[in-house]
């Protein structure tokens, strides 16, 4: 039986690392933990890889067909592909990833559906979660999920809906907070782009970029 590798992909604020630390946990027995990771990995060679669309500061997007040639001989490969209520996905990212404006991350939006919906057409096994329904059914929903990579486990993972502070959030004055947040970040050149020895996760703790 080959090892598994499940990635996990969604437009950027749809739960994608949400999904990835369950994923990892039940799977990998990796902890629960905070904080950016892309990959999750266990002696047998399970792998469970979280990329958001798109990643990083320099907002990039990648290549799927890649991750394809480099593991379709080695693993059992399984898509997990995330989504949410697209106008709280693009308002969130417009504050936590200082986005530049509605026009660019909606054209970040439609890349990221064009990745989902050409995994979905590769022949691998893939399986959506929807952040709401996550949030609504609860431990139900999360069992959908340990039943698609094939792990048996009782873990019931703390789950807090983000929504509500998100729509709590929405209004005049922190639509006002947002704009000049995002007048600084043009003043001073926009977000910071990676150095070429500087990205976010070792070479060996990458899938495939694109070309």
């Amino acid at each position: 039986m080959l090892p598994k590798a499940i990635f996990i992909i969604g437009a950027e604020s749809t739960g994608s690392t949400l999904v990835s630390r369950i994923c990892g946990h039940v799977l990998c027995g990796a902890p629960m933990a905070k904080g950016e990771k892309a990959l999750w990995a266990d002696e047998q060679g399970n792998e469970v890889w979280h990329v958001s669309l798109p990643s990083g500061a320099a907002a990039s997007f990648p290549d799927i067909d890649l991750w394809i040639e480099k593991y379709k001989d080695t693993h059992d490969i399984r898509f997990i592909l995330t989504t949410r209520d697209i106008t709280l996905s693009e308002y969130s990212r417009r504050g936590r990833f200082m986005r530049r404006g509605e026009a660019e991350v909606k054209d970040q939006s439609a890349k990221a559906r064009d990745i989902m919906c050409h995994a979905m057409t590769l022949g691998y096994p893939w399986h959506i979660v929807s952040y709401e329904t996550l949030m609504f059914l609860g431990q139900p929903y999360v069992e959908l999920i340990y039943d698609f990579i094939g792990v048996e486990s009782d873990f019931a993972p703390s789950l807090r809906d983000g929504n509500l502070k998100r729509l709590q959030a929405m209004g005049p004055w922190d639509s006002f907070t947002r704009w000049l947040r995002r007048a600084w970040f043009t003043v001073r050149g926009g977000p910071n782009k990676p150095l070429p020895d500087d990205t976010r996760f070792p070479a060996d703790e990458q899938p495939p970029a694109a070309t």
